[in-house]
């Protein structure tokens, strides 16, 4: 799939924008790795367009009248969960059949099925929801993050495709086995996380009295919002500097400052997909660097920041491609 966007991108001339084509590729990774078969092209693309209008409710003004984006959100969010849950009947129906799972979603179907209890179809469609938007968003603000990184260190660009170059010379497919040889690859997209987390803030309600600090303690039910953004930039060296060899098997401060790094959350509610959105994001970054080159076309909102509710620059990365030819 990163392939087949790769050469969309590659086909359109002129200037380009980084965070509509990161999402595209994202909606379609995201809809084949969790419910794969049981949506075709019609149907994703009717999925695609209730997702983005769902989206568009979230950051408007909550007036839920008819004909407003809020209404329109809603009426979109119904219509999501309606055929997700005909996705989870598929899914039961395929994997009662003795069909080998095609997706997660066939995975979870074996363990209901071997365990002999079923949610409902509506239970498990919100469910899988959630898997969908958590895979979404952050993912398509780091690869547009990763772009602008690439584009403005050239430097950077060159060791990731030396490691590339080394590793597959041929432009071979990625495996699992290569990924773990990726070291330079993995140590920039740790540092694009901790520069840049794509979701700066996570609410949490407190379930009791919290002693906060020596002298202030939280009271039971207060809405509390950390911030991410803070977090990822304590503790470390000269924190507003990209610095992908602060991750080095040699100078990487994770057992000092592992409790910094909170990209993915931690404890019990540590995010259940950060291995898939790491080796995800390694595979994107391997794959880019490999075949095509890029230049940003600053402009005055380059340097700005918006908050769409994971961070973008204010332009959404404004580049021209073009197919890789290596020196």
């Amino acid at each position: 799939m990163i392939n087949k966007h790769i050469d969309l991108w590659l086909n359109e001339k002129g200037q380009q924008t980084m965070q509509p084509l990161a999402r595209d590729l994202n909606m379609e990774t995201s809809q084949d790795v969790f419910v794969g078969p049981y949506l075709d092209k019609a149907s994703r693309q009717l999925f695609s367009d209730c997702y983005w209008q769902m989206c568009e409710g979230f950051l408007c003004f909550p007036l839920a009248l008819p004909g407003t984006t809020l209404w329109k959100a809603i009426k979109a969010r119904e219509k999501l969960v309606d055929m997700l849950a005909g996705v989870v009947r598929s899914s039961r129906q395929s994997t009662k059949s003795g069909k080998s799972p095609e997706c997660l979603l066939d995975v979870w179907m074996e363990s209901e099925i071997a365990s002999n209890e079923f949610l409902p179809e509506a239970d498990v469609a919100l469910h899988i929801l959630d898997f969908l938007f958590a895979s979404q968003d952050a993912t398509t603000s780091a690869i547009v993050w990763i772009m602008v990184v690439l584009a403005e260190r050239a430097d950077i660009r060159k060791r990731l495709q030396a490691e590339q170059d080394r590793l597959r010379p041929n432009n071979e497919p990625i495996t699992y086995e290569m990924l773990e040889q990726m070291e330079q690859t993995f140590m920039f997209v740790k540092e694009v996380l901790r520069w840049r987390p794509p979701a700066t803030m996570v609410p949490h309600k407190t379930l009791a009295d919290t002693q906060l600090t020596d002298d202030y303690v939280v009271p039971k039910g207060t809405v509390v919002l950390p911030s991410i953004w803070c977090a990822c930039h304590e503790g470390f060296p000269d924190p507003e500097k990209f610095d992908m060899d602060r991750f080095s098997p040699e100078k990487d401060p994770q057992d000092k400052f592992a409790k910094h790094f909170l990209v993915f959350g931690h404890g019990p509610h540590m995010c259940i997909g950060r291995h898939y959105a790491m080796n995800y994001l390694i595979t994107f970054t391997a794959m880019a660097v490999k075949s095509i080159s890029w230049e940003r076309q600053r402009t005055q909102e380059s340097d700005e920041i918006v908050f769409l509710p994971t961070i973008f620059p204010k332009d959404k990365m404004l580049l021209q491609m073009q197919k890789r030819t290596p020196a």
